[in-house]
C-alpha cells in the first residue's frame, strides 16, 4: 500500500484561502496589510521597545565586566585604576540612559495602538469588486459605452494586482476569459441600408 502524502495545513489553508476571484483576492489582501500594519507593528514596537530596555543594562554590565577584573587586579597589587576607567563607566552609563530614552521615544511613537479606520478599509477593499462586477454585468447599450470602456480599462491594473498578490503568495493566478470587453457590446449596430 503507498502512502500518499498530504499537504500540512496551513499549507492548504494559505493556498485555498487565495484561490479567489481578483477583487476578492485584492479586498482580502488588503483587509490583511491594514491588519498587519495597525495591529502587530505597534504590537511588536512595544516589544522591542521592552526588550531593548530590558537588554541595556546587562550588556552594559558585559562591556563594563573588563575594566572592572582589570581595576581589581591592580588594585589588588596596590596600583590605582586606568586613566579611563571611571571615564569609560561614564559613557556605558550615559549609553544605557540614551537607550532607555530612545526605545521610549520609539515605543512612544510606533508602538502607540491605533483605531483602525474600518470604514474606510472597507471603501478602498470593495472599490475592485465594483469595478470588477461593473464591467460583468453592465447593460449592453450605447448610453453604457464610455461606462463600459472606463470599467474595461480598470481591468488591467486589477489583473496585474491580482497576479502580484498570487505570485507572492504562491497561488495560481486568475486566468481571464476570452470574450470578457462588454464595451465592445455597446458598439451600435449597424442600419440596413434603403434600396432604391
Amino acid at each position: 500500500m503507498m502512502a500518499t502524502t498530504q499537504p500540512a495545513s496551513f499549507e492548504l489553508w494559505r493556498t485555498r484561502a487565495f484561490e479567489l476571484v481578483p477583487p476578492w483576492r485584492i479586498a482580502a489582501f488588503l483587509i490583511l496589510l491594514v491588519l498587519v500594519i495597525w495591529r502587530l507593528l505597534p504590537w511588536l514596537a512595544r516589544l522591542l521597545g521592552k526588550l531593548t530596555m530590558v537588554a541595556a543594562e546587562p550588556v552594559a554590565g558585559v562591556l563594563l565586566l573588563p575594566e572592572y577584573v582589570l581595576s581589581n587586579w591592580r588594585r589588588g597589587h596596590g596600583r590605582p585604576p586606568l586613566a579611563g576607567a571611571y571615564l569609560y563607566g561614564a559613557a556605558l552609563d550615559v549609553a544605557v540612559k540614551g537607550t532607555h530614552g530612545a526605545a521610549a521615544a520609539f515605543t512612544g511613537k510606533v508602538g502607540k495602538p491605533r483605531k483602525i479606520p474600518w470604514r474606510r478599509v472597507l471603501v478602498v477593499a470593495l472599490l475592485p469588486a465594483v469595478l470588477w462586477y461593473g464591467n460583468q454585468y453592465l447593460p449592453k447599450n450605447e448610453p453604457m459605452r464610455p461606462v463600459a470602456a472606463l470599467l474595461q480599462s480598470a481591468q488591467t491594473p486589477l489583473l496585474a494586482t491580482d497576479a502580484w498578490i498570487a505570485e507572492r503568495s504562491g497561488v495560481a493566478p486568475y486566468k481571464t476569459p476570452v470574450n470578457t470587453d462588454p464595451a465592445a457590446a455597446c458598439k451600435p449596430t449597424p442600419k440596413p441600408k434603403k434600396k432604391r
